[in-house]
């Protein structure tokens, strides 16, 4: 069975191959209140946009299904997000802004996570070096798990040129201390 390996963030401009390179996050962890989604309560072939509303977070072009291409498999449970319609990009806005942002990605292509703040300035980004299918020659996993950290996070987009992805896991976590 392969290892899992999460890729961190690092700033915008950092020479490529960085990514394994463990980021230190802004916000100690203590401080973070974790939100996992359960994709499992969604619909096969269910649009999804305000669905997780009510946990902070929209998206778009995505849409929940049970990968009926084994090259795809699910994280946990039996539901992902797929890019659609438009093929190779999803994307994830929170309503507040958050510290920490994580998805287990399946990709035929490398896949780009990229972080922005509510002025739509880039904040941090990583990649995949590569697809990771399962069954392939990858030397990665299916769902590898891609993470950012920063200061005020708006918006995240996963985008593969040219292939399919999909998201098989989503998380993030808002700092739980609120100003006086």
């Amino acid at each position: 069975m392969a290892r899992a390996v999460a890729f961190e963030a690092r700033p915008l401009g950092v020479a490529a191959g960085s990514e394994l390179t463990a980021a230190r996050s802004p916000v100690s962890e203590d401080a973070l209140d974790d939100v996992e989604l359960d994709f499992d309560e969604l619909h096969t072939f269910e649009t999804v946009s305000t669905q997780f509303h009510h946990l902070g977070v929209t998206f778009a072009n995505a849409v929940a299904l049970v990968p009926s291409n084994p090259a795809f498999p699910s994280h946990t449970g039996q539901l992902v997000l797929m890019a659609c319609p438009k093929g190779g990009w999803l994307e994830a806005t929170f309503d507040q802004p958050v510290q920490r942002v994580s998805g287990h990605i399946t990709s035929s292509r490398p896949t780009v996570m990229a972080a922005f703040d509510e002025h739509n300035r880039p904040v941090a980004q990583t990649q995949t070096p590569a697809a990771n299918l399962a069954g392939s020659d990858s030397s990665h996993a299916p769902n590898l798990e891609m993470t950012l950290t920063g200061r005020q996070i708006s918006r995240v987009t996963f985008y593969t040129f040219d292939g399919q992805l999909t998201l098989g896991a989503f998380s993030f976590a808002q700092s739980n201390r609120r100003a006086s």
